[in-house]
């Protein structure tokens, strides 16, 4: 869990060195690959705690969407949840996000245990 958020610290400072002004600048959190097979509640905790360190740390340059936006911008036959993997930057694109962020939840384990 502690490499999973340094990662997810690391790609937000990442996109902060690039942005520029708030103007449009979109951000749109997506759900989650959930590749552990993790329960389903887990994975939307992990992608809501995601949404709120990106509001928390990237608010004073970028509009943070939060699923309620995504809903009204999405077309009436997609959902949040049908975002993962390769429709990204589509959504991406019908969102107006400048920037996605998306991944994969894996299992670490160590080797030798």
């Amino acid at each position: 869990m502690l490499r999973f958020l340094f990662c997810i610290c690391f790609l937000l400072f990442s996109v902060c060195l690039h942005a520029q002004e708030k103007d449009d600048q979109r951000i749109a959190v997506l759900q989650l690959n959930n590749v552990a097979q993790i329960p389903e509640q887990e994975a939307n905790y992990l992608a809501d705690l995601i949404r709120q360190l990106a509001s928390s740390e990237l608010a004073q340059r970028f509009l943070i969407m939060d699923k309620e936006n995504m809903m009204t911008l999405l077309p009436p036959d997609k959902t949040v949840a049908d975002c993962v993997g390769e429709c990204a930057v589509e959504t991406g694109r019908l969102l107006g996000a400048a920037y996605i962020i998306t991944g994969d939840i894996i299992v670490l384990s160590r080797i030798g245990k």
